[in-house]
């Protein structure tokens, strides 16, 4: 289950089965759970054995995890390359640029294409599961901007304009819709779920807990794994997520792989300007790294903007923010070490 969800971006979620002996379970992995039914002896309970066979059967693609929106293209050089759709456009991939994400089952799964739209133009597209909470990247990019617009009719200043040619321009922004008919959009708990939420027993309660918790709550009693990694102590089971796609119009070079000194000196003082006006404006990236800063030209880019926060935003998120040797040293302990 982790493997199909690792390695093949047209499922959303998946089923598994395990049988020991007599007895037999049914297993359910999101980008935002896993979840296991109780056991039951497949001899004895024919009739639950039928039914969940039944129910697989005859159940739509889209019910059992594949995304509508993303099919497969063609192989180009051995690697297989997709048709994804963004708010009813179809994008060709041509190369993958980030999945690294996407190797842990139980999180954002951000994946990022080199691709090229209908007339032949090259683009990045994003695809990624935002927790519920939080707005997605056009939205974040629009209010920046709406509060930088603001200091400048207080200053007189045009940082507004300068910082919106120091960012990635966002062509295209879309919550993913699995269902056309009826204009669903893809949701963890909503759709996977069927807003069946798991029973409170089943919710981690304990930060850094990785074992199974249980829930008594009799037939629907379920097992709820937080992490596999005992030294990773972020709640990522039972949160809620969102599917979203977002197309920029620059396919920039990111600082780690820019290989001209003056390009890479260039791309960072003009995002030194741009974080200098995102600061007078009340806001933090709180995502700066070598990864998100792009090299276009002659040109400094900023991008992901899905951790920025304004200063009087006083909501709490349990997920930390930030990318190692890059973020600060009491964040990344969740200390405050001086």
């Amino acid at each position: 289950m982790d493997q199909i969800l690792a390695y093949d971006p047209s499922r959303r979620f998946t089923f598994g089965t395990t049988i020991e002996n007599r007895t037999m379970r049914l297993w359910f992995m999101s980008r935002a759970t896993l979840l296991k039914t109780e056991s039951f002896d497949f001899i004895k309970d024919r009739e639950r054995l039928v039914r969940l066979f039944l129910s697989l059967a005859f159940s739509s693609p889209t019910e059992m995890g594949w995304d509508p929106t993303i099919t497969f293209s063609h192989l180009e050089n051995g690697r297989r390359q997709y048709q994804i759709i963004v708010d009813g456009e179809t994008y060709t991939t041509v190369s993958i640029l980030s999945d690294s994400a996407a190797d842990s089952p139980l999180g954002r799964a951000t994946r990022v294409w080199k691709v090229v739209d209908k007339d032949g133009n090259t683009r990045v597209l994003k695809d990624v599961w935002l927790d519920f909470d939080r707005q997605d990247e056009q939205e974040i990019r629009c209010a920046i901007l709406d509060d930088v617009r603001e200091l400048d009719k207080r200053n007189g200043s045009i940082y507004a304009e300068e910082l919106e040619k120091r960012m990635l321009t966002i062509l295209s922004s879309w919550r993913v819709t699995v269902d056309n008919t009826n204009k669903v959009k893809d949701d963890t708990t909503a759709i996977m779920l069927r807003d069946q939420d798991q029973p409170a027993e089943a919710r981690p309660t304990t930060r850094g807990k990785s074992s199974l918790q249980k829930s008594t709550t009799g037939p629907r009693r379920t097992l709820l794994i937080n992490s596999r990694n005992e030294n990773d102590h972020r709640l990522v089971g039972n949160c809620r997520r969102y599917h979203y796609r977002v197309v920029f119009q620059e396919c920039a070079t990111p600082l780690y792989d820019e290989r001209s000194l003056g390009n890479a000196l260039s791309a960072v003082e003009d995002v030194v300007k741009a974080l200098y006006v995102l600061h007078s404006a009340g806001w933090v990236h709180r995502d700066i790294s070598g990864g998100n800063v792009y090299s276009y030209g002659t040109i400094g880019l900023l991008g992901d903007f899905e951790y920025a926060r304004h200063h009087s935003d006083e909501g709490i998120h349990n997920v930390r923010t930030g990318t190692p040797f890059f973020m600060a040293a009491e964040a990344l302990a969740h200390a405050y070490l001086f």
